[in-house]
C-alpha cells in the first residue's frame, strides 16, 4: 500500500473527485490511421488512483479525457518549483519566505514540488492565475510558467523510472485558509501582477522595423534555428512583433510560410507562443503610452 500516495490524495482532493493520473510523462498518443492525437487516458475517481504506478497527479480536481485547464473542475492548489536551484537550497528557501503550503514532494530529480491547497476553492480561474503569479514571485529562482490550474505534480511513493530515485512525500502540513494565503501576499504588495492589456486594446504607433532583431529578419527569409526550442523561439518572435508595433494577425501573417506543424507542436501551440510574446511586448512597450 502507498500510504504516501495515500496522504497525497487526502490532503489535496475531496472525496468522489474526478482526478488526472498519468503512469509516463505521456497524456496522450498519436493516431496514424486518423492523423490525430488519440487521448487515452481519461481521469479518474481519487478513489481509483492506480496507486503503485501513477507517477504524475493533477494538481487540481479535473475531469474528461485530457488534462487541460478547461477540465479543472476546482480552483484549490498551487506549485512552488524551483529546479534551477540545488535541492539543498530549495527547502531553505522555502522556509526563510515564510509561504504557507501543504505538501512537500520530492520529484525523483532535480526539484522539490510544494503544493499550497487551500481550505476552500476560489471561484473562478482569473483569480486562480492571479494569485498563481503573485505566489510565484514572491520565492527567488520560482519556476513562473506553473501558474495554468491543470498543472501536475509528481506523485510520492513511486519510482521515476527514467530517473531511477524514487519520488518521496518529504513534509506534509494542513490546507490553506483564504486568511493565511492572503497575509502573506499582503506582505509582497509590491509583487502583485498588472492587469494585462488585452490585444483588442492595442493600436500599433508605428511599424518601426528596423528595431527587430537582425535574427528574426533573417529567420523570416531563409527559416528559424530552433536550437533553443521551438516554444521559446516563436515566444521570442512574437515579442519582437509586438515590440515594435505590429498586431499580433500581422505577425500571424509574416511567420506563416516558416511554421510546420508537427505531432506534438500543432497550430494552436505555435499561436500561443506567438500571442504570449505578443502580449509580453505589448506590456512592456505599449501600455499605459
Amino acid at each position: 500500500m502507498n500510504k504516501q500516495g495515500k496522504k497525497l490524495l487526502e490532503l489535496l482532493y475531496n472525496p468522489g473527485e474526478h482526478v488526472y493520473a498519468q503512469p509516463t510523462k505521456a497524456s496522450s498518443k498519436w493516431d496514424d490511421e486518423k492523423d490525430e492525437w488519440a487521448y487515452y487516458l481519461p481521469s479518474v475517481l481519487v478513489e481509483q488512483v492506480p496507486m503503485d504506478t501513477t507517477t504524475l497527479i493533477s494538481l487540481n480536481p479535473t475531469k474528461g479525457d485530457v488534462r487541460n485547464d478547461e477540465n479543472v473542475t476546482a480552483y484549490r492548489s498551487f506549485m512552488i518549483e524551483m529546479d534551477e536551484l540545488p535541492l539543498d537550497e530549495q527547502m531553505k528557501v522555502v522556509e526563510a519566505s515564510g509561504v504557507p503550503y501543504t505538501v512537500c514532494v520530492f520529484s525523483g530529480s532535480r526539484s522539490l514540488h510544494f503544493v499550497i491547497t487551500l481550505d476552500k476553492d476560489l471561484p473562478t480561474r482569473e483569480i486562480y492565475v492571479m494569485c498563481a503569479k503573485w505566489l510565484m514571485a514572491t520565492i527567488p529562482g520560482c519556476d513562473v510558467n506553473n501558474f495554468p490550474p491543470s498543472r501536475a505534480t509528481r506523485f510520492p511513493g513511486v519510482m521515476r523510472k527514467e530517473k531511477g530515485k524514487k519520488q518521496i512525500l518529504v513534509k506534509t502540513k494542513d490546507r490553506v485558509s483564504h486568511v493565511k494565503l492572503m497575509a502573506y501576499l499582503a506582505k509582497h504588495k509590491d509583487k502583485m501582477p498588472k492587469p494585462e492589456a488585452k490585444d483588442e486594446d492595442f493600436v500599433p504607433k508605428a511599424h518601426n522595423k528596423g528595431a527587430m532583431r537582425e535574427w528574426v529578419l533573417k529567420g523570416l527569409n531563409a527559416g528559424f534555428d530552433f536550437t533553443n526550442g521551438r516554444n521559446q523561439t516563436w515566444f521570442a518572435i512574437g515579442f519582437e512583433f509586438g515590440k515594435c508595433g505590429y498586431t499580433l494577425e500581422q505577425c500571424v501573417e509574416a511567420c506563416e510560410s516558416q511554421f510546420s506543424a508537427d505531432r506534438d507542436f500543432q497550430r494552436r501551440e505555435w499561436e500561443a507562443c506567438l500571442k504570449n510574446g505578443h502580449k509580453k511586448a505589448i506590456r512592456t512597450y505599449w501600455s499605459g503610452k
